[in-house]
């Protein structure tokens, strides 16, 4: 099984263990676009299409931090 993570949700259909491994999230971008997004909020507050992989813990942390609903978030780079 691949990692997951443990939301309030899932604690109620499923006996986590103690987690035993801690994992981030980092953005990845052209070298050329590094200059435009020196920090997290430029990087959230951005009008540029964010992607994504849809159902995932980075997705729920791109919807919640960025403020975003569906638009601008995209499991297909190049897409919206």
């Amino acid at each position: 099984m691949a990692g997951m993570t443990i939301t309030r949700a899932r604690q109620v259909q499923i006996a986590f263990s103690d987690p035993y491994l801690r994992s981030g999230l980092l953005a990845v971008m052209r070298r050329e676009d590094v200059a435009r997004f020196r920090t997290v909020s430029r990087v959230l507050g951005t009008t540029e299409p964010i992607g994504v992989i849809a159902e995932t813990t980075a997705e729920r942390c791109a919807r919640a931090r960025a403020g975003r609903s569906g638009d601008g978030l995209s499991d297909r780079p190049g897409r919206r």
